[in-house]
C-alpha cells in the first residue's frame, strides 16, 4: 500500500505492526517515512521513539539523520544529523548508507574535504559493497568528477548487475555525457538479464 501511495491503508497496517510488537522498530521507521512529507513533527517523533526502544540499532539513528538532512529548516538540525550519522557508524560500521549520508551532508555544508573523508572511509571498510560503490558514484557525479563517477558506476554494476536503480542512474549519467549508445546498451543488457531470470523462474 505504501508503494502504491495508498496512505490510509499503509498507515493502518503499520500501526497494527507496531501494536503487535512494540520492540520491532521497522514499522515505526516506515510509518515515519509515510508521514515525512506532510507531518514532519510526527515523523521525527516516531524516529526518536524507535531510538528509545532500540538504542543500539544503528538504522534508527541513520534514518533520523536522513530526516534532518532532508528537512534542514531548524537551527542545529544538521549538526544533530552529523552526530547521528557518526553514532550509526559506531554501532554498525558495515552500513554503506551511513557513510554516504555523512559524506553527502558534509558536501551540502560546503566541506568537500570532510565529505571525501567519509566516502573514502566507507570504501576502506565496505568497499566491496555495491551500495557503497553506487553511493560513491553519485557523490562523484554531483561533484562533477566524471571519470571517477563512471569508474564507480561500473564497479557497482560489476558487483551487482541486477539493481535497476544503479542501471537507471548510470544510464542517465551516460546520457548527460552524450553517450547514448552505451546508455541504450546498458538498458538492453538489463532487459536481457531480466528475461533470462524470468525464463529460469518459469522452468523451475
Amino acid at each position: 500500500y505504501h508503494d502504491r501511495k495508498q496512505f490510509s491503508q499503509a498507515e493502518n497496517y503499520y500501526k497494527q505492526a507496531c501494536a503487535a510488537d512494540s520492540t520491532f522498530t521497522l514499522p515505526l521507521r516506515n510509518l515515519s517515512e509515510l508521514y515525512a512529507s506532510n507531518d514532519g513533527e510526527e515523523s521525527e517523533y516516531l524516529l526518536k521513539k524507535a531510538i528509545g526502544l532500540m538504542p543500539y540499532q544503528a538504522e534508527n539513528y541513520r534514518k533520523l539523520a536522513d530526516f534532518y538532512s532532508d528537512h534542514p529548516d531548524r537551527t542545529g538540525v544538521l549538526d544533530s544529523a552529523s552526530l547521528l550519522y557518526k553514532r550509526s557508524i559506531e554501532l554498525d560500521p558495515f552500513d554503506p548508507w551511513s557513510y554516504s549520508g555523512a559524506g553527502n551532508l558534509e558536501n551540502t555544508l560546503g566541506r568537500s574535504d570532510s565529505a571525501g573523508y567519509w566516502f573514502h572511509r566507507g570504501l576502506s571498510v565496505v568497499g566491496n559493497n555495491p551500495d557503497m560503490l553506487y553511493a560513491t558514484a553519485l557523490f562523484f557525479e554531483n561533484s562533477k568528477k566524471i571519470d571517477s563517477a563512471q569508474r564507480y558506476y561500473n564497479a557497482a554494476l560489476q558487483a551487482n548487475p541486477y539493481d535497476f536503480n544503479y542501471i537507471a542512474d548510470y544510464a542517465d549519467f551516460l546520457l548527460k555525457q552524450s553517450d547514448t549508445t552505451k546508455a541504450i546498451l546498458l538498458f538492453n543488457e538489463a532487459i536481457g538479464r531480466r528475461s533470462e531470470e524470468h525464463t529460469s523462474e518459469l522452468q523451475s
